[in-house]
């Protein structure tokens, strides 16, 4: 099967465009034809791509899966509570236990690590009887992710 190789084919697309880009792409791959492209539109890469190759001046850093990107995003999320009234002494602590970033801005609680803790963070909060008024779950986000891998690569730690 033919490969297409691609650079930066969204630069300059309208919405309209994108979207028929997308079809494109979209239609190769379920003729199961590979298309590679580079771009610096990661909600592209995100979208479209099986698997993602990071370049770093010229050298392959890294190589990760649809699955392995989930996984590494899901990593890096984000719970953000408002406080319906005030936390309970001790509440703060609890949750450090189990996410040690958590921190409480205002009337939120801000609470940073991996989704799968969520549900373990929930029930203590539900246990300890806080009340919420919201709730805002956001998951890693792809720029972040290809910073963080671009420093380890240059050993920037």
């Amino acid at each position: 099967a033919p490969i297409r190789l691609l650079d930066e084919p969204t630069a300059a697309l309208d919405p309209d465009g994108l979207s028929a880009f997308y079809g494109v792409v979209e239609r190769h791959r379920g003729e199961g034809r590979t298309v590679f492209f580079t771009s610096h539109q990661l909600g592209d890469t995100e979208r479209l791509a099986d698997r993602f190759a990071v370049l770093v001046e010229g050298r392959l850093a890294a190589v990760l899966t649809q699955a392995e990107l989930s996984d590494r995003l899901a990593e890096r999320g984000l719970l953000r509570l408002r406080l319906a009234g005030g936390l309970p002494d001790g509440v703060l602590s609890e949750v450090q236990r189990i996410a040690p970033r958590a921190h409480r801005v205002d009337d939120q609680l801000l609470i940073p690590g991996a989704a799968r803790q969520r549900p373990a963070l929930l029930e203590l909060l539900i246990h300890r009887g806080v009340e919420l008024s919201g709730l805002v779950t956001e998951e890693g986000r792809l720029d972040a992710l290809y910073r963080e891998m671009v420093r380890a690569e240059r050993g920037e730690a």
